[in-house]
């Protein structure tokens, strides 16, 4: 049985799942929280960028249908193997002895004990640009899409993952290569988001919203907003309107920011409201 939602004005107590893996670009599940409440429309909720599923199990939490693809899970947090076992030899430190499975069983125990959603929801490791095969029974059902799509010049992080990776029988050692996917230049990461919102169209309703968080210190709000603009028409080829100039906020915790402290890089996120007619 679903948490059930408290009346307006009260505050509704975080879903313990929530807190499952987090990392450093997840978006809170406020945000979307926020958005499904704006929205008008009572379709499917579509994450074509979904990461952990923020999106989706929030959706479902809100008793919302909801799908979501992405390429990349997200990782666990670590730092790269060789590094890990230099530093470890280093400082004499040997792994302590721990009951893995004890463990486990006290994590569990504290998740649920919010209940999981009565709906289940379908996320698929697909890149967003074949969304519409993934996902063919959902063409024209999708009224909803709250997402962030990868920012530019950002990597995709694989290599952090080895530890996870290594959980599920991948190799101990990372064969993640020098090129991790990023697009440098605009014009490619433009492109690329075209093709994105192509492979997402043919699920989206007559009408429909679309919510996306973006950002990157190569981008200003104005390009953003006209090439977020462009690319939704191009790609969807739908009639797209922005709804307004955007919210900006700055972003407070990012991997590289971590470790850099005082030297930390100045970002700011943006998000834009799209509805589609």
């Amino acid at each position: 049985m679903a948490p059930r939602l408290p009346a307006s004005g009260c505050t509704r107590m975080r879903h313990r799942f929530h807190s499952t893996c987090p990392y450093f670009v997840m978006f809170p599940e406020t945000f979307v929280e926020k958005h499904l409440a704006a929205t008008t429309f009572a379709g499917v909720v579509f994450d074509p960028f979904c990461g952990r599923g923020t999106t989706v199990f929030e959706s479902l939490v809100r008793d919302r249908a909801a799908a979501g693809c992405d390429v990349r899970m997200p990782r666990t947090i670590s730092t790269k193997p060789a590094y890990s076992v230099r530093w470890w030899e280093k400082h004499g430190y040997t792994p302590p002895a721990r009951d893995v499975f004890a463990i486990l069983r006290h994590v569990n125990a504290y998740r649920y004990r919010t209940p999981p959603p009565s709906r289940r929801g379908r996320i698929a490791l697909s890149d967003a640009r074949r969304a519409s095969e993934r996902f063919a029974d959902l063409a024209g059902q999708v009224t909803d899409v709250i997402t962030s799509p990868p920012y530019l010049d950002t990597t995709n992080y694989r290599e952090d993952q080895w530890l996870r990776l290594w959980f599920l029988g991948d190799e101990a050692s990372s064969s993640q290569p020098r090129d991790d996917g990023r697009y440098y230049t605009a014009e490619r990461y433009w492109a690329f988001l075209q093709e994105a919102w192509q492979g997402v169209g043919p699920l989206l309703s007559e009408k429909a919203r679309i919510v996306v968080r973006i950002g990157g210190w190569k981008l200003g709000k104005t390009e953003i907003a006209k090439r977020l603009t462009e690319t939704l028409r191009e790609g969807t080829g739908r009639r797209i309107c922005l709804v307004d100039g955007g919210v900006t906020s700055p972003v407070k915790r990012t991997q590289a920011n971590t470790f850099r402290g005082p030297k930390a890089s100045p970002t700011d996120e943006h998000d834009f409201c799209f509805i589609v007619g």
